[in-house]
C-alpha cells in the first residue's frame, strides 16, 4: 500500500474569476490573507513580454523589463470601475459564505483610488459585518479581522 503524499500548502485560493472585454480576471485570497487579483489575456494588448521575448537580442548589460502592475494593466485597458465594482461585489460574495478570520489589501499612494475604494466598502458594509477594520496612518493597508464573541465589547 503506497503512502499518501501530503501536498504542500497553497500560496493562494482563488475566490472567483471572471471575463470583461476579452481580459480574463481572477480574484486571490493569498495565504497571508492578502487579497490581489490578476489579470491575463492578449500580451499585445496588454503589453506584457513573455519569456521567450528575453532571449532575444538580450545582453547580460540590458535592462530587464519593468513588470506593469495589474491596477495599471485594468486603468489602461478595461473600464476600471466596471472591474472594480465586480471585484467588490465577487468578494462580498465570498465573505458572506466562507468568513475567513482575516483578510487585507494594499492600495498605492493615491487618495482618489483610496476614496474609491472607501466607497465600495460602504456599498458592501453588510458582508463585512463581524469584521473590525485597521487601517494604517497613510490609509494604504487596510486589514479586517473577523470578531469572535470574546472580542466582540458591547
Amino acid at each position: 500500500m503506497a503512502s499518501a503524499v501530503p501536498e504542500p500548502p497553497r500560496s493562494r485560493h482563488e475566490l472567483c474569476r471572471f471575463q470583461h472585454g476579452d481580459l480574463l480576471y481572477r480574484v486571490y485570497l493569498q495565504h497571508d490573507g492578502e487579497i490581489s487579483f490578476t489579470v491575463t489575456g492578449d500580451t499585445l494588448r496588454l503589453g506584457l513580454i513573455t519569456k521567450e521575448d528575453l532571449h532575444w537580442d538580450w545582453h547580460w548589460t540590458a535592462k530587464l523589463p519593468v513588470v506593469q502592475e495589474t491596477a495599471l494593466v485594468v486603468n489602461t485597458h478595461a473600464q476600471p470601475l466596471k472591474v472594480l465594482r465586480t471585484v467588490a461585489l465577487r468578494l462580498a460574495q465570498y465573505l458572506g459564505r466562507h468568513r475567513p478570520p482575516f483578510f487585507y489589501y494594499r492600495i498605492q499612494d493615491d487618495a482618489r483610488r483610496q476614496s474609491l475604494y472607501q466607497r465600495l466598502l460602504q456599498r458592501h458594509a453588510g458582508a463585512l459585518r463581524g469584521y473590525s477594520r485597521l487601517v494604517d496612518e497613510d490609509g494604504r493597508f487596510v486589514m479586517f479581522t473577523l470578531q469572535t464573541e470574546a472580542t466582540v465589547t458591547p
